[in-house]
């Protein structure tokens, strides 16, 4: 492994000419920021775990077809399939032919093509070398349509050179489609060890509602920050399960509602949307959630997967702004470390991005360089007053808002 890691270390120095190159053959890249253009055009990422198997197309191609129209209709632009690999390749290019025919795009999974992964329950056996395996997968499906890129790795085992050897494999099979690698360690110092690992870095947090506070999605996202070049596409996982559905839930045992009132239960709506505007406040490039097939088999399908929906939907409401250019820190200063904040400027307007990660009421004061008013309250609800070079927001626990500002003219 040694020898290969070298090999892979020397093959890194080419890569970001290829990585990010513009070809008519590249299916999507990057801008400098690290923001993903597709079809031509810059995008923001908005993503979902699935488990959808190419075996269906056969087996139960009702399900299928329900399933792929279902993400179609939603605000999601791409899905990670946990289940690409079941199925033959004959059952995997027609499953491929219909994902491009509802305009979805889907990152398909290698992630398990390591010979010691660590977790029992996620270890799969496979013939040849981990070079091999790789290799013929990516080269068997590198031409079918609706496949966005490769995910090379999902959070075991936990070994960078292992990992980035991966890369380099995949990217020698395929270099027209990036890999995307999810780790769930969250140390600055131990995301440093996964940078050249992948061309898109995602990340887990999933702090609610027994494994920590709620800004620790934001500590994770600065940490990852922190860890990566400027350029480079970070994506953050977004928590939308109950650990109950990991029980008896997941083989149709109904769960009690007893079962559900502490450690088990899933975010509520708010919390997810919380979590949701956290990460991008802090610099997320794409976000994905976990996942659909929970959301399926949840106690509250009924309502979580349309929360989920609704939050992704607004998420893709902004994504203007979301791609625009900073609002310079110089001009705009703020006093509450509980709101979380993002300045934004585009066609001549300023936008705050403004999230309470706390449970109580938080109130905080904006000061400007110039005067504004409120022009517009895109997302959300709080009281705000804005006079002069200052502005007040009043935010309840947990929410989000988006401000539209109009910079006033002395004259006005």
């Amino acid at each position: 492994m040694k020898i290969l890691s070298v090999f892979a270390a020397i093959m890194m120095l080419l890569l970001p000419s290829i990585v990010f190159a513009s070809s008519e053959n590249t299916i999507c890249k990057f801008d400098e920021k690290g923001f993903l253009i597709l079809d031509g055009r810059k995008q923001f990422p908005i993503g979902i775990f699935v488990s959808f198997s190419p075996a269906w197309i056969d087996s139960d191609p009702n399900t299928l077809e329900e399933s792929l129209k279902d993400i179609q209709t939603s605000p999601f632009n791409f899905m990670i399939n946990y289940s690409s690999r079941s199925g033959t390749l004959d059952q995997k290019k027609r499953y491929y032919n219909q994902v491009s025919k509802h305009n979805l795009w889907e990152f398909f999974g290698v992630e398990k093509y390591f010979k010691e992964i660590g977790h029992d329950g996620w270890q799969i056996q496979f013939e040849g070398t981990e070079q091999e395996v790789i290799t013929k997968t990516i080269s068997e499906l590198k031409e079918l349509p609706g496949i966005l890129g490769w995910y090379i790795w999902d959070e075991l085992p936990q070994d960078a050179n292992l990992v980035r050897d991966h890369h380099v494999w995949a990217k020698a099979a395929d270099s027209s489609r990036p890999t995307l690698i999810l780790s769930s360690q969250h140390e600055t110092y131990e995301l440093k060890q996964y940078a050249d690992s992948g061309d898109i870095f995602g990340i887990d947090r999933y702090p609610l509602p027994s494994r920590g506070d709620i800004t620790l999605v934001a500590d994770v996202m600065d940490n990852l920050t922190s860890a990566t070049p400027s350029n480079k596409p970070l994506w953050l996982t977004v928590q939308g399960f109950g650990d109950y559905v990991y029980g008896d839930a997941r083989n149709g045992v109904k769960v009690g509602p007893s079962t559900l009132r502490g450690h088990l239960r899933g975010p509520t709506p708010a919390e997810m949307r919380c979590m949701t505007y956290l990460s991008l406040v802090h610099g997320a490039k794409g976000i994905i959630f976990y996942y659909y097939k929970d959301f399926q088999v949840s106690y509250d399908k009924n309502t979580r997967w349309p929360a989920v929906k609704a939050i992704a939907s607004d998420v893709k409401q902004i994504e203007p702004i979301l791609l625009a250019e900073k609002f310079s820190s110089k001009l705009v200063h703020a006093n509450n470390i509980n709101i979380h904040w993002m300045a934004k400027y585009l066609n001549g307007k300023i936008y705050i991005v403004a999230v309470n990660a706390s449970r109580e009421v938080q109130n905080i004061l904006f000061k400007f360089s110039k005067p504004v008013h409120v022009s517009n309250i895109m997302q959300g609800h709080s009281f705000n007053y804005a006079n002069d070079k200052e502005m007040v927001l009043i935010m309840d626990g947990y929410n989000s808002i988006v401000l539209e500002l109009t910079e006033v003219s002395d004259n006005q």
